[in-house]
């Protein structure tokens, strides 16, 4: 299932959300909510929390200190008083709440912005003080807060996959192809296969995978190191030389491959590789060198 909200669309919404914090009027409810994952949520079920969409920052999830944000609460009209309520810095890491297993609804909150726009949070305890205001349609979209309906797909999901993968050559006579990026959740690696063909004369070929030869970034910015490489059915993860070599005839396609290594399965996506290749006509010569430069990878983790 698609949703119908675009990033950048939400994005501006937030905004205007944060410049009307200080009134923050809302109504409590206990109603169940369906959202638009169609799925029904309560008050006591518990949620699970996805990819901040910021990297190391929750765009759509805020944070408040309890003493401000419940006892402000009209027990007589159900509103909330806000010219009292102040949010807090919203400093928990992504691994703390990715993690929080016992993140449980405690009722909801009926916000309106400034242009009326109408929102459903829900309100979460994360310490006996802290409490997480959760716009669940939003962090939805966002993909920071996880469905619970299989078939449901993320706005970012969405945008991600239809953003085109680029493959750079090493060389202008050489044609590379991406094959797989294939995930191994055991072993946590992600292994990146490729295609090489040329029309020169015969070539020999070389993968590096030194700690500046070949790298893997996703997109919070974090950098993969390789730990083997291969080169049609030659291979190298360990002894002296941190590379593989091996000829390619002239028009005869041969795959290559490199491992990185010490990968998380919640990487779905990686935003950059490089890799340094080294190559030069088989029957001698000097060798040369370039790199192959990949963006936006879909990892299938198997």
């Amino acid at each position: 299932m698609k949703t119908k909200y675009s990033i950048t669309l939400i994005l501006i919404f937030l905004l205007s959300i944060n410049l009307v914090n200080a009134q923050f009027p809302g109504k409590r409810s206990k109603a169940d909510f369906t959202a638009i994952d169609s799925v029904t949520y309560k008050v006591g079920d518990i949620i699970t929390f996805g990819q901040p969409m910021k990297g190391d920052k929750y765009a759509a999830i805020t944070s408040f200190k309890r003493k401000t944000f419940l006892d402000n609460v009209s027990d007589v009209t159900g509103t909330l008083a806000g010219e009292n309520i102040k949010s807090t810095e919203f400093n928990l890491s992504p691994k703390e709440l990715r993690n929080k297993q016992d993140a449980r609804i405690k009722f909801f909150k009926i916000l309106k912005s400034k242009d009326g726009i109408v929102t459903q949070y829900a309100i979460v305890p994360y310490t006996t003080e802290i409490y997480l205001a959760i716009p669940i349609n939003i962090a939805l979209s966002l993909g920071e807060l996880n469905s619970k309906n299989p078939n449901y797909i993320s706005s970012v999901e969405i945008e991600t996959k239809e953003q085109d993968t680029y493959v750079k050559s090493f060389s202008p006579n050489f044609e590379i192809k991406l094959l797989s990026v294939i995930g191994n959740k055991n072993n946590q690696t992600v292994e990146i296969e490729l295609l090489l063909k040329h029309k020169i004369v015969h070539q020999k070929v070389c993968f590096n995978y030194g700690k500046n030869d070949a790298k893997l970034y996703d997109f919070e910015g974090n950098e993969y190191l390789a730990k083997g490489v291969e080169v049609g059915a030659i291979n190298k993860t360990s002894g002296f030389g941190n590379f593989a070599c091996n000829k390619i005839p002239t028009n005869v396609p041969v795959k290559g491959k490199i491992i990185f290594k010490q990968v998380l399965s919640d990487k779905s996506k990686m935003s950059f590789s490089t890799i340094k290749v080294g190559f030069k006509a088989d029957d001698g010569g000097s060798y040369e060198y370039g790199t192959i430069e990949l963006t936006n990878l879909n990892v299938d983790w198997k």
